[in-house]
């Protein structure tokens, strides 16, 4: 597997051997809290007729794991004719609780939808989306700066901050670019287009960007940056890719609640490489790209954020 990130003298290998991260350092199917539960959650599809090419319903199955033994049952709400699908499972940072996102049916097209494990059983759903658009593959990221959400809508990955204990989103979401480079990776480019759920793609500047106009100022068009690295965000929309499968094992986030920055790997239509970005509250940096392996190993990009994660870390 070969690792092309300018500037980082740094693989994937002595990465991991520095991961001093608590696992799990992304949102998966599985968590343990602190009380040494293992919560898990996955999609539960049933055939109507066996032999039949057309699923049934599609609910959020649970499993949970203690002392007393293993008890699995689906999340409450799912159990409808609803497609629920794509579970994301992590832990409330504030309250400690399991909490679980997923991509579900509203009677027209996909939301992102949310519950909360408390007193031994799961919650009412809520819808976390609004607006037209499919949204899918949730994913959220937990670092100093606060829980967010990321997902995938009308072919746009977009974020937006998230009370984890509530499934309330604190601002609108926001569309997530990748910031284009030039060979030495530190070009600033225009902002992007508008976001399609409320919201502005505002600029937002990191400090000493410029050599002229700086604090939040925009550039000259002669400007050029003034620290490798520094971008601003929008630069050019990520690209999506298709099946599902594809898409499932190659977008992900890591991050670790003792970390301000996150790691974000977003898969390139082609399939052969993943591109790795820098989050840290809305400011996103390009860290490199990461060939993938074929066939594509489940949780790749999962798996090499977390690898990268401690280098974003501080």
């Amino acid at each position: 597997m070969r690792i092309l990130i300018r500037g980082m003298a740094m693989a994937i290998a002595g990465a991991a051997c520095a991961l001093w991260i608590v696992a799990p350092a992304f949102s998966g199917t599985s968590v343990t809290t602190s009380t040494g539960e293992e919560h898990q959650v996955w999609e539960h599809r049933q055939r109507v007729i066996i032999g039949s090419a057309e699923d049934g319903p599609w609910a959020i199955g649970f499993a949970v794991i203690d002392s007393m033994g293993r008890r699995e049952g689906l999340i409450t709400g799912t159990q409808d004719l609803a497609r629920d699908s794509f579970p994301r499972i992590a832990l409330d940072p504030r309250q400690g609780d399991p909490v679980v996102v997923w991509s579900r049916f509203d009677g027209s097209v996909l939301k992102i939808a949310h519950a909360r494990f408390q007193q031994g059983a799961w919650g009412e759903p809520r819808l976390v989306t609004f607006g037209p658009g499919d949204d899918t593959h949730p994913r959220l990221g937990i670092g100093l700066s606060g829980p967010y959400l990321f997902w995938i809508s009308k072919e746009r990955y977009l974020y937006a901050p998230i009370d984890l204990s509530t499934g309330h989103l604190y601002a609108p979401p926001r569309p997530l670019s990748v910031p284009k480079s030039k060979d030495d990776g530190t070009t600033i480019e225009e902002p992007g287009l508008i976001t399609l759920q409320g919201g502005s793609d505002i600029p937002i500047w990191t400090a000493g960007a410029c050599k002229h106009g700086g604090n939040g100022k925009p550039c000259a068009t002669d400007d050029t940056p003034k620290e490798p690295g520094s971008t601003i965000q929008g630069t050019s929309d990520a690209p999506i890719i298709f099946p599902d499968a594809a898409t499932a094992n190659l977008w992900d986030v890591a991050s670790h609640p003792g970390c301000r920055g996150q790691v974000i790997a977003i898969p390139e239509r082609d399939f052969s490489t993943v591109t790795l970005l820098s989050f840290n509250n809305g400011t996103i940096r390009r860290l490199g790209k990461v060939t993938v392996p074929d066939p594509i190993p489940d949780y790749f990009g999962a798996q090499v954020a977390a690898s990268i994660l401690p280098s974003v870390c501080y």
